[in-house]
């Protein structure tokens, strides 16, 4: 009787949920799923939250049958929304990307590679680069070295200058609570605080995505987000 070689199955691509929420910026949104979906190495989930968009936003999720969508009746802002996402996600992993800007490709790799190597990680960022609103690069931030405390780092200054660089364990989100609603902008460095402080934080040298520059950044708004990383901080003191 010939003998047969029984090889075990390969084991399946991580799952990765990208959770883009999206605000009346349609106009960018199909980049950004494009960026997503095309992701190699890992399996992306592409969940587009539309915030209640009066624009083209949900049509233009729709035409992509990769993608599931979340439609919200009312804006409820970035916070609400990327919870919407995350209260559908399946995979281990989540990437936040916002919906004017995209990912750069082997982000999603890059950044699980460092966290199933880890497992006690709550999350790994990457490089970033700054692209006007035509993707023409305008400049590359240099890297900052957080050396073994990144919770007292975070706490000096959010280093982790674009959160679509970041690979989050889903895990670490949920015991961190999920994103604050109350928080209006800095509800990024505020989960990042709240992980920080009992995970590990981990870096990698992938440029993970562009950075969109354009006149509607909410980034901009320099008394906006100084009065909510103000309160970001504040969550800290105990």
């Amino acid at each position: 009787m010939n003998q047969v070689s029984v090889h075990p199955p390969a084991p399946a691509a991580p799952r990765v949920s990208v959770v883009i929420p999206c605000f009346n910026q349609g106009r960018y949104l199909d980049e950004a799923i494009q960026s997503a979906i095309q992701q190699t190495g890992v399996q992306p989930e592409v969940i587009v939250v539309d915030d209640a968009s009066t624009d083209a936003t949900a049509r233009i999720a729709s035409s992509h049958p990769q993608v599931r969508l979340v439609r919200l009746s009312r804006n409820g802002g970035l916070a609400n929304a990327r919870n919407a996402g995350l209260g559908i996600a399946t995979g281990e992993f989540v990437v936040f990307l916002d919906a004017d800007d995209y990912l750069r490709p082997g982000a999603l790799a890059a950044g699980v590679g460092c966290l199933i190597a880890e497992p006690d990680a709550g999350l790994a960022f990457g490089r970033y680069v700054r692209v006007n609103d035509h993707g023409a690069v305008i400049d590359s931030p240099e890297p900052i070295d957080i050396h073994e405390d990144a919770y007292s780092a975070l706490l000096a200054r959010n280093f982790v200058e674009m959160i679509a660089t970041v690979t989050f364990r889903t895990e670490a989100i949920e015991q961190a609570g999920g994103l604050d609603r109350s928080l209006r902008a800095c509800e990024d460095y505020d989960l990042l605080l709240r992980i920080a402080r009992t995970k590990r934080v981990l870096q990698h040298n992938t440029t993970a995505a562009c950075y969109r520059m354009h006149d509607r950044n909410m980034s901009s708004n320099n008394a906006l987000m100084l009065r909510t990383s103000i309160r970001a901080l504040r969550k800290q003191r105990s």
